[in-house]
């Protein structure tokens, strides 16, 4: 993955190889790389074609991955006239999250892994109601996959909206190689 270097005045931190914040990223990369490949040991085909598309989409470095000051694992768009950089965000301590609440930061990387693959696709910029609607039916495909015992009040939103996980009506996504 390629390193995310802007001014420390934005969102992101800087991770200068060496760094103790390059440490923490390092960590909360690996977080992600674990996550995606316990999401894709569930077994459920459409979480793991979600996330495999993110794997690749991110190692290709059409998203970059980084570590800031946002209260959970995000998805956002920095941009100008000049063309968009789009980020994929997890606060400094995410690593400490995954040990604290497996399940509900799992269940966010389906959803801003949703979201990732709608900006791959054209669909992040142009129809957010959508885009966070289809995030949210996966992350209830999700927890309709995994049935933990223990949901919180967010978790119980999402399933109570999209009771039968995935949204009827997907589009068809554009295949994503892993160019190495």
């Amino acid at each position: 993955m390629k390193y995310v270097e802007l001014h420390p005045k934005t969102l992101v931190a800087d991770i200068t190889p060496g760094t103790e914040v390059h440490k923490i990223y390092l960590k909360a990369e690996h977080s992600l790389l674990s996550c995606i490949n316990s999401i894709i040991e569930i077994g459920n085909t459409h979480l793991t074609s979600l996330v495999t598309d993110v794997k690749n989409i991110i190692s290709n470095n059409h998203v970059e991955f980084g570590i800031g000051t946002v209260p959970t694992l995000t998805m956002t768009v920095l941009g100008n006239k000049d063309g968009f950089l789009p980020l994929l965000l997890a606060p400094v301590n995410w690593p400490e999250m995954m040990v604290e609440q497996p399940g509900h930061q799992m269940g966010g990387v389906v959803f801003v892994g949703s979201q990732i693959v709608d900006f791959y696709n054209g669909k992040f910029l142009t129809d957010y109601g959508s885009v966070h609607d289809r995030a949210a039916s996966y992350e209830a495909e999700y927890i309709k996959t995994i049935q933990p015992e223990n949901r919180n009040s967010y978790q119980i939103s999402v399933f109570d909206k999209f009771k039968n996980g995935l949204m009827p009506k997907l589009y068809n996504r554009k295949q994503v190689i892993l160019v190495n």
